[in-house]
């Protein structure tokens, strides 16, 4: 999410923490699981975090 306010209630019961440090310009990030190598969620630079699973650095 871009802002606080807009975190799912269930992430926000099972975070140790939240840091709300205001609004964040430009879009969602990108939600991922490299080891399942699973996107979540896909946000920016979705494109270039598949590509990364596909090909992980050694």
């Amino acid at each position: 999410v871009t802002r606080v306010a807009d975190l799912d209630d269930r992430i926000r019961e099972r975070a140790a923490v939240v840091i709300d440090d205001g609004d964040c310009p430009g879009t969602e990030s990108t939600v991922v699981d490299p080891d399942a190598g699973r996107i979540h969620r896909r946000g920016a630079m979705a494109g270039a975090v598949e590509a990364w699973l596909a090909d992980p650095p050694v």
